[in-house]
């Protein structure tokens, strides 16, 4: 089980590799038009196939992050000697200390960069996006884990004396936010639609307590778990396929809903229920029949180092081409290609190196 787990983890990391350079095509095609003269906005139209095949990837990706925090809340749960009541704060400090370290290191950097820029939006400033993962879009994860790690001795207590509360509570927490979700994709200028961006930002614990918390659980009672995907592949994956593609058309209605031609993605109840099938779906795999079994499972492993160090590597390789090359930014799909491709090619050579090298000492305290 924990193979397929960390095969989870690499298919995860490699998705969010895809959600992210999909989104510098997606700033490609709508911020960047004037830099191959069109019109903001207009490839979307003229390129009906690139605007799809973005959104497909968008799409597929969005079991990324309830993955991570399964995964997460399954290995943390499984530390746990069994004659024990809950996991011992000395082992979440550890865990702790593994991702904090790495996450400021690689917040300085982003903000190295911001200061290049001329951008640098001051020391206050600054100390609150680190704090709340904001000093990039994609840091909030990170913020999001720490708070899941400090809950983890209360969580997994009550996950070893009520399982079915646990599941419970936090799943009706989990529709409650994706139900505010449609406020604030529809009407995000409403007095509702700000009150729930002010007191539910992504960063924070009870907008994806489920996951971590289904981990846990899921960890705990492995083998009464499993009668509900042994022998089940065809099912939940049907139920996948399924999902995905409601999914994908909710979020065209929901844009043409807004009045807008593009708004950010958030997850809606429909992701939430994929996300779930796809984690069913690939725990009721044959692991013989994995593709790329060995490798994507040692990219799993590497998947932490791998999200902090991609996010500065896809701002540096897309705005590089937006400098040097910006008629390439008009094949946003090829565009899209490179940024992923750089994207997880160069920060697994950083990682070598590092290994390699006489920093190899402090190689988990760089890439976790």
């Amino acid at each position: 089980m924990t193979r397929k787990l960390l095969y989870l983890n690499g298919i995860a990391i490699l998705t969010v590799i895809l959600f992210h350079s999909g989104g510098w095509g997606l700033m490609a095609m709508f911020s960047w038009a004037h830099r191959y003269g069109a019109s903001p906005g207009a490839a979307m139209y003229t390129n009906q196939i690139g605007y799809f095949g973005l959104r497909m990837i968008e799409q597929i990706a969005v079991f990324s992050i309830p993955s991570f925090l399964f995964v997460s809340g399954f290995f943390i749960a499984f530390t746990v000697p069994a004659y024990e009541r809950t996991i011992q704060w000395h082992t979440v400090f550890t865990r702790l200390k593994y991702l904090l370290i790495p996450y400021l290191l690689w917040s300085f950097i982003k903000v190295a960069m911001l200061v290049v820029e001329g951008k640098f939006p001051g020391v206050w400033e600054t100390t609150k996006l680190i704090l709340t993962g904001s000093i990039t879009p994609a840091y909030y994860f990170v913020i999001l884990l720490i708070q899941m790690y400090l809950l983890a001795p209360w969580l997994i207590r009550l996950a070893k004396s009520k399982p079915a509360v646990l599941l419970l509570g936090t799943a009706l927490l989990q529709i409650l936010f994706h139900s505010v979700q449609y406020i604030n994709i529809l009407r995000p200028e409403s007095a509702a639609g700000q009150i729930f961006i002010t007191f539910l930002p992504k960063w924070l614990f009870v907008t994806r307590l489920f996951w971590f918390s289904l981990g846990i659980v899921f960890s705990l009672y492995r083998k009464q778990f499993s009668v509900l995907f042994e022998g089940k592949t065809k099912m939940w994956l049907g139920f996948t396929i399924l999902l995905w593609l409601v999914g994908f058309f909710e979020w065209e209605w929901l844009t043409r809903l807004s009045g807008l031609r593009f708004i950010e993605h958030r997850e809606t109840l429909v992701d939430a229920l994929y996300a779930f099938t796809f984690i069913m779906t690939m725990l009721s795999f044959d692991k013989k029949k994995l593709i790329q079994q060995k490798k994507v499972e040692q990219i799993g492993a590497l998947s932490f180092g791998i999200y902090l160090s991609h996010i500065p590597v896809m701002e540096i390789v897309g705005r590089g081409i937006y400098h040097v090359l910006p008629a390439l930014l008009s094949y946003q799909l090829a565009f899209t290609l490179i940024i992923a491709l750089t994207g997880l090619l160069i920060p697994l050579f950083m990682m070598a190196v590092v290994k390699r090298s006489p920093l190899k000492r402090f190689y988990v305290y760089i890439f976790g």
